[in-house]
């Protein structure tokens, strides 16, 4: 693994405090499902510290938008930057569409080992919506720590086309990305 690359990912990194007894949240599913909205809340409510797969992507190779080898450095990345943010106590939230299980499972296999607790968050809402929610976002390429893209269409039926849905063993909640968002968090993460 490059450190130069990890160097480049610290700064997209959207810190917040450190916790005695820290979690990992890992959110999941398409563009426009609410996944930066959900991770920002969760940084500004209860303190999570964001690892954003775009926002990393963006900060190593200057585009969130990557080959398959650039993929999976940017992986790496994060499954170290996750495992070192875990051991230094920050709670964490990974921003992304973790459609593959593989991938989910790299993270698992690089945090599990240090005791942490891991759950996931599918946020699901009609395609159709979450397609258009995509398209509306706006672009600020000029802040590490908040990249956010357009989905065409095409991109949009190739994620599809990616999709592992989460297997009994991966500890997954499934979350509606509506109106009642905010408060099917709040019981989430109260519970």
């Amino acid at each position: 693994m490059n450190q130069e690359n990890i160097n480049k990912a610290r700064l997209a990194i959207k810190y917040w405090k450190k916790d005695s007894n820290p979690v990992c949240i890992i959110l999941m599913w398409f563009p426009g499902t609410w996944k930066s909205y959900t991770s920002h809340y969760l940084n500004e409510k209860y303190w999570y510290t964001i690892l954003s797969w775009e926002n990393i992507t963006h900060a190593i190779f200057g585009t969130e938008k990557c080959t398959w080898p650039q993929y999976t450095e940017a992986y790496s990345v994060l499954n170290f930057l996750a495992n070192e943010l875990i051991k230094e106590w920050y709670q964490i939230v990974i921003d992304g569409t973790n459609l593959k299980k593989a991938f989910r499972t790299s993270i698992y296999d690089s945090i599990w080992k240090t005791g942490v607790e891991i759950s996931g968050i599918y946020l699901y809402i009609d395609d159709e919506i979450a397609l258009n929610r995509a398209n509306s976002r706006w672009v600020d390429s000029s802040n590490p720590t908040k990249i956010l893209s357009s989905c065409s269409k095409e991109t949009f039926s190739g994620f599809k086309e990616l999709l592992e849905m989460p297997s009994k063993d991966e500890n997954f909640y499934l979350i509606k990305s509506d109106e009642n968002l905010l408060k099917s968090l709040d019981n989430f993460i109260l519970k």
